[in-house]
């Protein structure tokens, strides 16, 4: 006998009777009397485990991880998981690790945790436009932040960083540097990260009566090198541009590869304050308030698994220009 067996008989989710079982102040009393009426009727006897976890929870948080971001690879969420790690004891929480392939796969993956009493949470990254994880993970009921904004079709909780905000700290520091000819070099494809990098590179321009013409934007891959080939096209259809606004440090240390190059005297900001950030000269870039944001993502995880409904959190973030060797005065 199993869960599934008594939510076929109820004519529930099996996601309905693991919340009966380990967070019963999430379903309706009506809902409980029915689920309890058939575990009675069929003689089910949950582990004992589950029976304990309506009055004590795991402090389990769940967060996946994949082998494209894996601990060495020095990119945001990895940063972004240290500090996770670090909020989690900062409150007596704990985060559990799991990996799954992209997509649903996760959704599966974390489903099957909470029934299993692995984690009471979620955390969810990498957030794109018409991400199917997000209707999926209401669905099923589970607790989860998302560390990425979202279109809004479906309400949930999210926090991430002002990425408007930050690719015009980025324009403007360049502009207030006397260069009125500034690239963009991103990604390709919708993204929302991406797109609100571009839109706030295309604003300050606007504020200052400056061109951002198509021409004036390149995309690439997150990678150095395809960075650099992007960068070098970019500055080819471009002669007078003397500096670039890249999307990740890693696009802007291609940038900069592919204006020495071509012997251009090209400024260049880059996004994230990664560790590869201080290699050579230093990269002057957006430095993303990650710690802020996990702590503000557990904080708001906690208050959900301790049984609080607020309407649905969105909080933006506010990044940092951090000045380095990268950028000077256009002569």
């Amino acid at each position: 006998m199993t869960i599934r067996d008594v939510a076929a008989a109820a004519g529930v989710s099996h996601q309905t009777i693991a919340n009966v079982l380990k967070a019963p102040d999430r379903v309706s009393p009506a809902t409980r009397e029915l689920v309890q009426h058939h575990i009675d009727e069929l003689g089910f006897r949950p582990n004992r485990m589950a029976q304990n976890l309506s009055h004590q929870r795991s402090r389990l948080i769940g967060f996946r991880v994949q082998a494209r971001t894996a601990l060495s690879s020095g990119g945001i969420l990895d940063a972004f998981l240290q500090a996770l790690a670090e909020a989690a004891e900062a409150i007596d929480h704990h985060i559990v690790l799991f990996h799954s392939a992209p997509g649903l796969s996760e959704v599966s993956k974390a489903a099957g945790m909470y029934r299993e009493s692995i984690a009471d949470a979620f955390v969810v990254a990498e957030t794109e436009p018409g991400d199917p994880r997000i209707p999926a993970l209401v669905e099923a009921e589970l607790i989860f932040v998302s560390f990425g904004r979202t279109d809004g079709s479906v309400p949930h909780h999210w926090v991430d960083t002002d990425n408007v905000e930050g690719a015009r700290l980025a324009t403007r520091h360049l502009v207030e540097l006397g260069h009125s000819d500034v690239g963009f070099l991103g990604w390709p494809g919708a993204s929302w990260v991406g797109d609100d990098r571009r839109e706030g590179w295309r604003l300050e321009l606007t504020s200052h009566g400056l061109s951002s013409r198509e021409s004036s934007t390149a995309a690439a891959p997150n990678d150095r090198h395809e960075g650099a080939a992007a960068t070098e096209w970019l500055l080819a259809q471009n002669p007078t541009m003397t500096a670039v606004v890249a999307a990740s440090d890693e696009l802007a240390l291609g940038a900069q590869v592919a204006a020495s190059r071509m012997g251009r005297k090209v400024s260049v900001v880059g996004y994230d304050d990664g560790p590869m950030a201080l290699a050579g000269v230093g990269l002057t870039t957006i430095q993303q308030p990650i710690f802020e944001i996990a702590h503000r993502i557990l904080r708001l995880t906690a208050r959900l698994i301790d049984g609080e409904r607020p309407d649905p959190v969105h909080e933006r973030v506010a990044p940092r220009l951090v000045v380095r060797g990268s950028t000077g005065a256009n002569q």
